[in-house]
């Protein structure tokens, strides 16, 4: 499997040890540098020496495009990572996740004029007699949202509750 290939390229040759519980994680103590690995995507954090070091290390042993560096030090302050937005400012790193998926469901269920509510998950009592089953297309749609619920729910604690929900 690719993982376990590169997985053996950081333990190996980098002497990274990976995190005894989750598997997606490492840690080099020679760098100082803490990876976490998603398929073919890898996302670094250290400091610049050490990560320009590392950046040498990732285009030596592996075919990869690597991004420009991120931080408070360089000339990119913003990227892109799992769909993520990462940067840094004045005040510390930020990330949240791409807007575009919020206004895809907007989209998808046909919520642009939506009014946000103060208490969510306020039901009101439906009886049975009134609910017609889904067509397989429509429940299709319906795991697709709820499958993109869960993915801004993440980062989006205001949105828990209601995806928890669905």
């Amino acid at each position: 499997y690719w993982q376990d290939h590169v997985a053996g390229i950081f333990i190996d040759k980098g002497n990274f040890g990976r995190h005894p519980v989750e598997p997606c994680f490492f840690y080099s103590r020679e760098w100082e540098i803490y990876l976490l690995i998603d398929g073919d995507d890898t996302f670094a954090i250290g400091r610049v020496k050490e990560m320009v070091e590392f950046k040498e290390f990732m285009t030596k042993n592996l075919h990869c495009n690597a991004s420009e560096l991120v931080g408070v030090y360089t000339k990119c302050q913003e990227l892109r990572f799992l769909k993520k937005h990462i940067r840094v400012t004045p005040e510390g790193w930020e990330y949240e996740g791409d807007p575009k998926h919020a206004e895809t469901l907007l989209l998808k269920f046909n919520c642009e004029s939506a009014r946000p509510v103060d208490s969510p998950g306020v039901q009101e009592p439906e009886s049975e007699e009134n609910q017609v089953p889904l067509t397989a297309a429509e429940h299709a749609e319906y795991r697709s949202g709820a499958e993109l619920f869960q993915y801004i729910a993440e980062d989006r604690a205001d949105l828990k509750f209601s995806t928890k929900e669905l």
